[in-house]
Protein backbone atom coordinates (compact mmCIF):
# COMPACT_ATOMS: atom_id res chain seq x y z
CA UNK A 1 0.00 0.00 0.00
CA UNK A 2 1.42 3.53 -1.08
CA UNK A 3 2.33 5.80 1.64
CA UNK A 4 0.15 8.10 0.74
CA UNK A 5 -2.73 6.72 0.32
CA UNK A 6 -2.68 5.48 4.11
CA UNK A 7 -1.97 9.17 4.90
CA UNK A 8 -4.84 10.54 2.79
CA UNK A 9 -7.28 7.90 5.16
CA UNK A 10 -5.19 9.17 8.13
CA UNK A 11 -6.63 12.76 7.06
CA UNK A 12 -10.16 11.83 6.39
CA UNK A 13 -9.84 10.22 9.31
CA UNK A 14 -8.90 13.03 11.96
CA UNK A 15 -11.27 15.57 10.09
CA UNK A 16 -13.99 13.02 9.32
CA UNK A 17 -14.53 13.56 6.19
CA UNK A 18 -15.24 11.35 3.03
CA UNK A 19 -12.56 9.23 0.70
CA UNK A 20 -13.52 7.49 -2.47
CA UNK A 21 -12.16 4.50 -3.03
CA UNK A 22 -11.70 1.97 -5.63
CA UNK A 23 -11.29 -1.15 -3.55
CA UNK A 24 -10.98 -5.36 -4.36
CA UNK A 25 -12.59 -7.56 -2.54
CA UNK A 26 -11.25 -11.25 -1.23
CA UNK A 27 -12.94 -12.74 -4.44
CA UNK A 28 -11.37 -10.41 -6.47
CA UNK A 29 -15.04 -8.53 -7.12
CA UNK A 30 -14.03 -4.59 -7.70
CA UNK A 31 -16.57 -2.01 -6.11
CA UNK A 32 -16.53 1.85 -6.09
CA UNK A 33 -17.40 3.02 -2.21
CA UNK A 34 -17.59 6.72 -0.55
CA UNK A 35 -16.03 5.72 2.60
CA UNK A 36 -16.12 8.20 5.84
CA UNK A 37 -12.85 6.55 7.61
CA UNK A 38 -12.91 6.63 11.88
CA UNK A 39 -9.47 4.61 11.97
CA UNK A 40 -6.27 4.01 10.23
CA UNK A 41 -4.27 1.33 11.39
CA UNK A 42 -2.51 -2.11 11.31
CA UNK A 43 -3.35 -2.00 7.43
CA UNK A 44 -6.46 -1.47 8.08
CA UNK A 45 -9.23 1.63 6.74
CA UNK A 46 -12.27 1.38 9.41
CA UNK A 47 -14.83 3.50 8.60
CA UNK A 48 -18.84 3.80 7.54
CA UNK A 49 -19.69 2.99 4.08
CA UNK A 50 -21.80 4.75 2.67
CA UNK A 51 -23.36 2.75 0.22
CA UNK A 52 -23.98 0.13 2.92
CA UNK A 53 -24.50 2.32 5.94
CA UNK A 54 -22.64 0.02 7.95
CA UNK A 55 -19.61 0.24 9.48
CA UNK A 56 -16.72 -1.68 7.27
CA UNK A 57 -13.06 -2.54 7.38
CA UNK A 58 -11.04 -2.24 4.24
CA UNK A 59 -7.34 -3.77 3.47
CA UNK A 60 -5.12 -1.21 2.38
CA UNK A 61 -3.34 -3.32 0.18
CA UNK A 62 -6.62 -4.01 -1.53
CA UNK A 63 -7.49 -0.44 -2.15
CA UNK A 64 -6.02 0.30 -5.32
CA UNK A 65 -7.79 4.34 -6.08
CA UNK A 66 -8.75 6.63 -3.37
CA UNK A 67 -9.25 10.32 -3.52
CA UNK A 68 -11.06 12.72 -1.39
CA UNK A 69 -14.80 12.73 -2.21
CA UNK A 70 -16.29 16.19 -2.69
Amino acid sequence: ASRSMRSMNASAAADSSAVWISYVNAEGRHSRRTVYPTLVSGGFVIGLDDESGERRTFAISRIQEAAPAS
